[in-house]
This record gives C-alpha cells, sequence and structure tokens, in this order.
C-alpha cells in the first residue's frame, strides 16, 4: 500500500513540476537520458526505422550495420 502511495505521489510531484516551470530542467535531463538510448537511424532494409542499443531495427527487426 506504501509502494502505492509512493508512486502516485511521485506522479503528482513529476506532474507539478512540469506543468508550474519549477523543474522543467529535470524534466529536460530525463527525456535527453530517455533519447540517448533511442538513436534514429536510416535502416538499408526498409528505409526507415530506429536503432536500438543492440542494433536492430524497430520495423523490420532486422540488424543494422554501424
Amino acid at each position: 500500500m506504501s509502494n502505492n502511495l509512493f508512486c502516485s505521489l511521485e506522479i503528482q510531484r513529476g506532474l507539478s513540476m512540469t506543468s508550474n516551470g519549477i523543474d522543467n530542467n529535470f524534466y529536460n535531463i530525463l527525456n535527453s537520458i530517455r533519447n540517448s538510448n533511442i538513436q534514429q537511424k536510416y535502416c538499408h532494409n526498409c528505409g526507415k526505422g530506429y536503432k536500438l542499443s543492440d542494433n536492430y531495427c524497430l520495423d523490420c527487426g532486422i540488424k543494422l550495420e554501424i
């Protein structure tokens, strides 16, 4: 029960931080960390897609060349 309370408080805290602009920097840092894990790359097989850290295209599933 306390775990759910903690999660809901963290969610509310996150929403209030981004909505009132007090801690937009924290939100931007979090997004940059999240985006650094997924890098958009061109897939030579399907012509689109994303490259994950394990070098597989999300659209067609083939392994991409580095």
